[in-house]
């Protein structure tokens, strides 16, 4: 009886595992912000995505745009959880996350607007 239990709990966390993996593999790739299309996210299956805004001229030199860089992500069911790796701060910050086929919603990770809650939209490039 407990041997059936223990194959029965290991069959779940193996569905578990793959349900995770089939997510990131969902997930992976590269995502263009629908509005503008000068933004774009990358998606790696290490948990990490890399956002690509460009670059901007301050005091004649070229830096890339504010929010710009490497992020650590976690998945949950209507949400994400995102660690900017650039920052001192070690703590995630949690924002609206959507994936509807081709597209993803995402709350406004790197602009910011003081009180407003906006929500991006990514479709997946080709």
């Amino acid at each position: 009886m407990c041997k059936k239990i223990g194959i029965l709990i290991l069959a779940c966390l193996m569905s578990l595992l793959a349900c995770k993996k089939s997510e990131r593999t969902q997930i992976s790739g590269n995502w263009v912000e629908s509005g503008s299309r000068a933004d774009t996210l990358v998606f790696m299956d290490d948990n990490m995505f890399s956002l690509k805004r460009g670059t901007e001229l301050i005091d004649s030199h070229s830096i890339p745009k504010r929010g710009s860089g490497s992020y650590k992500y976690h998945l949950k069911p209507d949400s994400i959880g995102l660690k900017y790796l650039l920052s001192s701060n070690s703590n995630s910050r949690i924002y609206k996350f959507v994936m509807d086929g081709g597209k993803i919603q995402i709350g406004d990770f790197y602009h910011e607007a003081a009180g407003k809650q906006v929500v991006l939209v990514f479709e997946r490039l080709r």
